[in-house]
């Protein structure tokens, strides 16, 4: 018993005699790793945000005049903004090019079964907001929570992302 107690403190002095000669060691690896990606991360930031600038386009969903434009062309990275004055709450659904990522927090916007981003029923004088990140053409369908979706009065608009 007395060996197993030698043998089991001269393997502590060892490990502490080793740990104290890697310490200073490690500890710069640690503090260079965490200095590098400090400034990897600055500049895929600084990357990011110059390419997408922050900006807005605005469309509004009246009772009379429908969509207002209906047509909105953007560059990636700006979110467009959806104002439901129309006298029924409303729903804004994807149509053939499905939205599956966005930037920054989608407002009023939930991801669907399907992976794609669906905005929950918007009541009278409520906004909705979708960044968007991914280029292409996107048409969209604001309807009632419960359509008919065959309904020629549906609302169709478009998002193109050039």
């Amino acid at each position: 018993m007395g060996n197993t107690m030698k043998t089991r403190y001269s393997c502590i002095s060892f490990y502490t005699a080793v740990c104290q000669k890697c310490f200073p060691v490690l500890l710069f690896l640690l503090l260079m790793s965490g200095i590098l990606l400090t400034f990897s991360r600055a500049a895929l930031s600084q990357d990011i945000s110059s390419e997408l600038k922050v900006e807005h386009r605005i469309v509004s969903i009246q009772e009379n005049a429908g969509l207002v434009p209906t047509t909105v062309i953007i560059k990636r990275g700006t979110t467009v903004i959806w104002l439901n004055y129309s006298s029924e709450p409303n729903v804004i659904k994807f149509q053939n090019k499905k939205v599956t990522t966005a930037c920054r927090s989608p407002i009023n916007f939930f991801l669907a079964d399907n992976g794609s981003y669906q905005s929950i029923p918007l009541r009278i004088g409520a906004v909705a907001s979708l960044c968007f990140i991914e280029k292409g053409t996107f048409e969209y369908q604001i309807r009632p929570p419960n359509p008919q979706w065959n309904d020629p009065q549906l609302l169709r608009g478009t998002i193109r992302v050039d």
